[in-house]
């Protein structure tokens, strides 16, 4: 019975959204720290184990987006030297910060009072 529960939890993480796993893993390390001030053992291996599993979830979707071609959420710590020399090899224009602002002589930008 506990493995049919145990089966049926992990499928409902993977359909959480990242901010629900997010505040899920965050619940479950404040109630164990409530479990350990309480010394209640029991619940602190079970909120422990429950944060484990959402960080887990966590961090599998991340690996998953970062693996994605194309993704443009790549650590830097990451870079390959292909990757670093594509991003210098981008058009200035792209990166003019003046044609971001949306300022012109009549509207200038909010930082100019």
């Amino acid at each position: 019975m506990s493995q049919l529960i145990l089966q049926s939890h992990n499928e409902s993480l993977t359909s959480c959204s990242l901010d629900e796993l997010d505040r899920r893993a965050k619940l479950a390390e404040l109630c164990m720290n409530h479990a350990l001030e309480q010394q209640c053992w029991d619940l602190v291996q079970r909120h422990r184990h429950e944060a484990l599993v959402v960080q887990e979830e966590i961090h599998r979707r991340l690996n998953a987006l970062e693996d994605f071609p194309g993704h443009i959420g790549t650590r830097l710590a990451e870079w390959t030297d292909d990757t670093a020399d594509s991003w210098s090899d981008q058009d200035d224009a792209t990166w003019d910060w003046a044609d971001t602002t949306n300022e012109s002589p009549d509207r200038p930008g909010p930082w100019h009072g």
